[in-house]
């Protein structure tokens, strides 16, 4: 619209554009704060449209290089060469110029940008400065927008002009792609990936720990742990699994050991009766520890065939195949064997006192992990193995709670506030430490500050 405005009272409708835009990112500049969200969609959409558009402008110069060649071999050599040093000199002017401002140029505010006035680091930023004067889209639109003709008559000088902006834009980025490159010093990282991977699992390990600590439900901290480890999946690769046999199993019998421990305590013997607790601890060893030792396939299929001929036999022999005769038997059966009625009452008691007693566990198991989690940390140690053995523990309390359904649960935004505060809390303190450098920690602020972005902008959008 300011394009056509602006062509429209007889202006240049490029250049009211390219002030538009001026204006447009200098009023964005004062506004950085105000509608956060609003802020990254827009700068994600202007982006990816800049993008687009500067691909088009550079296709449209490609295409349009045949043309502008052939046009020169009309010309003829001598008119040719003597376009070719016209762009040479307007880059030249365009260099110098960008040049000899930031040289002289006295503005306080651009010292702490381009250096000291009449220093080396001032002439090196100068001349990178002008060196990085490429042209492109502007340039192309200008030499391109121009009228063929002009009252009627053929606009004069129009293909030079057009040769010589495409010129122009050429030897711009023939010379940045060379001289820069030469000139730029070699970039150093202050830190190395591994170091980084390292400092961000350290991070991220200790927000879980927070987590697992604080008072919430198991099946929210389930979900924020599971969230945040994803923050280690940051470089693209997914994290190394540990040895079964040689760092996961260790840790489940340990654990194992402790659950163990904490069914003596007393805090157990006082809410739960000796049978439940005799119970749980008969399907803690068969459902924790022999599914974890991985039995051999062949004696698992063995002995669900042998269950599945039992089964077939018993219900040739008393005839119940459909839900309503294995009904009818079964009262049919509790009537001639009234003593099995108490043994069920009893079976149901036990079964929500199990129930009871596994919740309780599942929220120790946590600490316990937490606990193990700081350990491994404070000595150094890999801590993938405490992944496998969250995710092992968490299917044994879910099948003995009988929650085969997934439900999604919902993380209240505050949690991922408090979990996200954390990990800004670690790096803090790494940094007053100075166990970190400065370049290491800014990496580490810019990652949190883009998953609690996005973490919160995904609740925002997400229906209650």
């Amino acid at each position: 619209m300011i394009y056509i405005v602006a062509e429209h009272l007889g202006t240049s409708g490029i250049l009211a554009v390219v002030a538009a835009g001026l204006v447009h990112n200098w009023e964005h500049s004062k506004l950085q704060l105000i509608a956060t969200e609003s802020q990254i969609v827009t700068v994600t959409i202007w982006q990816t449209t800049t993008t687009v558009l500067n691909g088009i402008v550079f296709v449209i110069l490609g295409l349009a290089l045949p043309a502008i060649f052939k046009t020169m071999t009309h010309f003829g050599w001598i008119s040719s060469l003597i376009l070719i040093a016209l762009a040479a000199a307007i880059y030249l002017a365009m260099f110098l110029g960008r040049f000899l401002w930031v040289t002289f140029q006295n503005d306080q505010n651009l010292t702490e940008f381009f250096g000291k006035k009449r220093t080396k680091n001032r002439r090196i930023r100068a001349r990178l400065f002008g060196l990085s004067g490429v042209h492109g889209a502007v340039t192309l639109a200008l030499a391109m927008s121009l009228p063929a003709k002009v009252n009627g008559r053929p606009l004069p000088f129009l293909d030079e002009i057009q040769i010589v902006a495409t010129l122009v834009i050429l030897i711009s980025l023939a010379v940045a792609s060379v001289a820069l490159p030469l000139l730029l010093q070699k970039e150093t990282a202050d830190f190395s990936p591994e170091e980084l991977d390292q400092v961000r699992k350290q991070m991220i390990d200790t927000a879980i720990i927070a987590v697992e600590q604080s008072s919430a439900k198991h099946a929210v901290k389930k979900a924020l742990s599971q969230t945040l480890q994803t923050q280690k999946f940051t470089n693209g690769r997914r994290l190394a699994q540990a040895d079964f046999t040689k760092d996961v199993l260790p840790l489940v019998s340990e654990v194992f050991d402790e659950l163990n421990n904490y069914m003596d305590s007393d805090h157990i013997q006082q809410h739960f009766d000796e049978n439940t607790i005799a119970i749980y601890s008969k399907i803690i060893q068969r459902g924790l520890i022999n599914p974890a030792t991985k039995r051999h396939p062949v004696m698992n299929f063995i002995r669900k065939m042998r269950r599945l001929q039992s089964e077939i036999r018993f219900h040739t022999k008393t005839r119940t195949f459909t839900r309503k005769q294995r009904a009818r038997y079964q009262q049919e059966f509790l009537k001639t064997h009234p003593e099995q009625q108490q043994i069920i009452a009893n079976f149901r008691d036990n079964r929500h006192a199990v129930w009871a007693l596994n919740a309780d566990t599942q929220n120790y198991a946590d600490q316990l992990l937490a606990q193990h989690l700081a350990k491994q940390m404070i000595s150094g140690q890999e801590t993938t193995n405490i992944d496998q053995v969250r995710t092992l523990l968490d299917r044994f309390f879910d099948l003995v709670a009988h929650d085969y359904q997934h439900v999604d649960v919902t993380v209240p935004a505050e949690a991922y506030i408090q979990a996200f505060g954390h990990e800004y809390r670690f790096v803090t303190t790494e940094l007053e430490k100075k166990a970190i450098s400065p370049a290491l920690g800014d990496q580490l602020y810019h990652e949190i500050n883009q998953a609690q972005t996005l973490q919160l902008m995904d609740l925002t959008a997400t229906p209650d």
